[in-house]
């Protein structure tokens, strides 16, 4: 379930978006603390409802692997503010 996915995102990371990977873990930051609530709520709680309806549709479509598309392009899309930050507390 939602482990098996979060482990399946923290690869993605890895291979797509390394330096957010990295610099995650240099501070010590567990990507499972956000992507468990994207996962779990498939982004209800965390975007606009017409960014979320719009990811739905293409879920029903495309499959799940847009859960993990989403969740790559969020993390990009703020990766400068990521990477500028010491910590996460």
């Amino acid at each position: 379930g939602v482990v098996v996915d979060q482990q399946v995102f923290q690869g993605l990371v890895k291979k797509y978006l390394p330096r957010i990977y990295t610099h995650m873990a240099a501070v010590e930051m567990n990507l499972d603390s956000v992507t468990t609530n994207w996962i779990m709520c498939l982004f209800a709680t965390s975007l606009p409802i017409e960014v979320v309806l719009h990811i739905w549709d293409c879920i029903f479509t495309e499959g799940i692997k847009i859960l993990f598309r989403a969740g790559l392009a969020l993390l990009k899309m703020i990766e400068k503010q990521l990477l500028s930050t010491k910590s996460f507390e």
